[in-house]
C-alpha cells in the first residue's frame, strides 16, 4: 500500500513542479499544515514576514528579479465583517 499524501504535501509537490522555491508569509493559523509540509521539503524555503501584506510583495519582487514564481499563502480570517475577498 502506498502512503497517502496530505493536501498540504500534494500542494508542495505542485509548487516544486512549477519551480517555486520561495514561500513568504506569517506562520500559524489555518496555514500551519501547509507550512509544516513546506518545512519538510529541502528545495522550498519559507521566509517569514512581520505583516501579511509583505508576503505577496516579496513574492512579486522575487518574480520581477528572477522570473521564477514565488508564493505567499494567506488566510481570510482577518477580514473585517464588511470585507469580502472580492473587495481585495
Amino acid at each position: 500500500m502506498h502512503p497517502e499524501l496530505t493536501g498540504a504535501q500534494a500542494l508542495t509537490r505542485v509548487l516544486l513542479g512549477e519551480s517555486v522555491r520561495h514561500v513568504y508569509g506569517i506562520v500559524g493559523g489555518k496555514l500551519s499544515p501547509l507550512l509544516h509540509a513546506v518545512s519538510q521539503e529541502p528545495a522550498l524555503r519559507y521566509i517569514g514576514t512581520r505583516h501579511e501584506a509583505a508576503g505577496p510583495m516579496m513574492a512579486a519582487a522575487t518574480y520581477a528579479a528572477t522570473g521564477r514564481l514565488a508564493v505567499a499563502p494567506v488566510s481570510y480570517t482577518h477580514l473585517r465583517a464588511h470585507e469580502t475577498p472580492e473587495h481585495l
